[in-house]
């Protein structure tokens, strides 16, 4: 009797076992995926936005590429976001673009859904006078891991925090015209002609300037090019 029992108890051990492997796997096969993505929900989104009072933008997210265009009007398009945790506002003044972190283990596998098809993308459309550097405009693109590119672009202020990744920057004018602060942790900082490699600060206290960009990267490179 004891030697059956034990058969069965064995049996049984197996059995969880077996269980449990197999509800491992199926977090790893597309059925899981699947369902997170009825759940959560991976999608992309578009809006422009009739707001000209926009002084101020800022965009969050835990991965992704962050890019800004000339356009017409306003506008955000979204490529591959988790939707629970995407939110887009206009609120006195200032654009808001995020993609919260909320305190689960879905959100993590959510990325894990994102990253099968493509990196999540946010891109941002600001009409000409928004960049003008006059118009005392302010941006600031905070990212856990992902890359910032803005092209032909300045702003009255611009503020990129990158984790891990790259900040790539492609500005008018020269450095001259610019009051630029920034630290790297590991990886190196390129602004005009000037390059660094490794641990550094980088300042170029200009505060006449009237043009004001601050970067950090933990782990990553920055780039900074003008066009004069």
């Amino acid at each position: 009797m004891k030697h059956i029992s034990k058969i069965i108890l064995t049996v049984t051990a197996a059995v969880f076992a077996l269980g449990v492997i197999m509800t491992a796997v199926s977090l790893i096969t597309g059925g899981s995926l699947r369902h997170i993505r009825d759940n959560i929900g991976i999608s992309n989104y578009s809006e422009y936005l009739e707001a000209d009072e926009i002084r101020e933008i800022r965009v969050e997210l835990t991965t992704g590429i962050v890019t800004f265009r000339e356009g017409e009007n306003f506008g955000v398009a979204a490529l591959n976001t988790a939707e629970a945790y995407f939110s887009c506002e206009v609120k006195s003044g200032v654009l808001t673009v995020k993609e919260s972190r909320p305190q689960s283990g879905k959100f993590a596998v959510s990325r894990v859904v994102a990253a099968e098809n493509a990196t999540p993308q946010i891109v941002v459309f600001v009409p000409s006078g928004f960049a003008d550097p006059a118009a005392g405009t302010s941006v600031s693109v905070k990212a856990d891991v992902g890359s910032c590119i803005i092209s032909d672009m300045a702003f009255s202020k611009l503020r990129v925090d990158i984790g891990t990744g790259l900040t790539e920057l492609s500005v008018p004018g020269s450095v001259f015209d610019y009051n630029i602060n920034g630290m790297v942790g590991l990886g190196t900082v390129t602004v005009g002609e000037t390059w660094f490699r490794g641990n550094c600060n980088y300042s170029n206290e200009n505060p006449a300037a009237g043009r004001e960009i601050g970067f950090s990267c933990l782990a990553g490179d920055v780039k900074i090019r003008f066009s004069e």
